[in-house]
């Protein structure tokens, strides 16, 4: 059951890579790990979003009461956090406090992260998560559907055109799905291999000997030093998202902590296991702590120390008394059909159990 540990440790992973870049951009670390190095640790949370939901319910039929349960289990896990988020910091922004990290003084912008178009801040993620939700239900019917790898392919290149034409018109790309549809796609085709390739003992060896290595080059690859040294654009998506360097070692380390890498075997320590567990909470809620803890008396490594930690402690009680307590009032109404929704699904028994369960909570 060790690899199950690594999923959820590279997810705490991930959110302390998005912290650290955040602590660089604010100056309490050297600012090679900031501009762009938490877009890598985003790029971590987009492919395991896209094969989570693949591996969950692509092979499920499509029908209305499977959708409306992957609908309700998505909303659980990801709404009531980000719009508790939205409102706390637009109360703060507009009558306390206007140098609030998470500014929302601007009320169209406000209204665009409420209805999940577009989001500033750390916010900007979960539109796009939201987005990907509904277009993976268009994928999972076609899936259904039997149609031809080649058709499938197809629809995914299409959900990249928007983003494409934006940018023919503009010149930059906007921060929604379409511009990072591949990412999760990525996910989602891995999934769907992953049910023939899972015990491939060749995947095993190699993912055993690499994971390590590739995580070694996680913290070596650093776009922003990559950037100081000139062999990286001075554009962040094109240094990070764009960057073929950056998807190798993104994919190699989620694949070696997918088949259960030894050399990743940090991954399943309970410091990460546990920063994986409260990640949801610690992405969207650690940047005003690194905006506005700063205690000149005790300096700048100890003012870090003490954002994390703050950062970390509300993070766990948002997980503990807030988001576990809301997803199973949700999961107890009428609407998740109780006494179904327990229902054990045998075509689920191989299923990523504990972790699918912990990212479904």
């Amino acid at each position: 059951m060790n690899y199950l540990h690594l999923l959820t440790g590279l997810r705490g992973l991930a959110a302390l890579i998005v912290l650290i870049s955040h602590a660089a951009d604010k100056g309490h670390i050297p600012k090679i790990f900031g501009w762009g190095f938490g877009q890598i640790g985003v790029m971590l949370f987009f492919v395991l979003s896209g094969f989570l939901m693949s591996h969950l319910y692509i092979q499920k039929e499509v029908n209305y009461l499977n959708v409306r349960r992957y609908a309700l289990a998505r909303v659980v896990r990801v709404v009531p956090l980000f719009i508790l988020a939205l409102f706390t910091s637009f109360i703060i922004s507009n009558y306390f406090y206007p140098g609030f990290a998470y500014n929302f003084q601007d009320k169209a912008e406000f209204l665009r992260a409420l209805f999940f178009i577009h989001a500033p801040y750390v916010f900007w993620t979960i539109p796009t998560e939201i987005q990907f939700y509904f277009v993976f239900v268009i994928f999972w019917w076609l899936y259904k559907k039997k149609v031809s790898p080649f058709l499938l392919a197809g629809f995914i290149v299409l959900t990249m055109v928007p983003s494409a034409i934006f940018y023919t018109l503009y010149q930059k790309l906007p921060e929604v799905f379409s511009a990072y549809s591949y990412a999760f796609f990525i996910g989602v085709i891995t999934a769907l291999l992953y049910r023939n390739l899972k015990d491939n003992p060749s995947i095993k060896h190699l993912a055993d000997w690499a994971g390590l290595p590739f995580a070694v080059l996680l913290f070596l690859n650093l776009p922003n030093l990559k950037l100081e040294l000139g062999i990286a654009s001075e554009n962040v998506y094109l240094r990070t998202w764009a960057d073929p360097t950056n998807w190798v070692i993104v994919y190699g380390l989620f694949i070696s902590a997918l088949y259960g890498s030894k050399g990743l075997a940090f991954l399943g320590w309970r410091p990460f296991v546990f920063l994986g567990e409260i990640s949801y909470g610690l992405y969207l809620l650690h940047y005003p702590f690194l905006e506005h803890v700063n205690i000149p008396q005790i300096g700048g490594i100890a003012n870090l120390l003490l954002a994390m930690s703050l950062a970390i402690f509300l993070a766990y009680l948002s997980f503990r008394f807030f988001e576990k307590p809301m997803s199973q009032w949700i999961k107890n109404t009428r609407l998740f059909e109780k006494g179904q929704i327990k229902k054990k699904d045998p075509s689920n028994k191989r299923s990523l159990n504990i972790f699918l369960q912990e990212f479904n909570r």
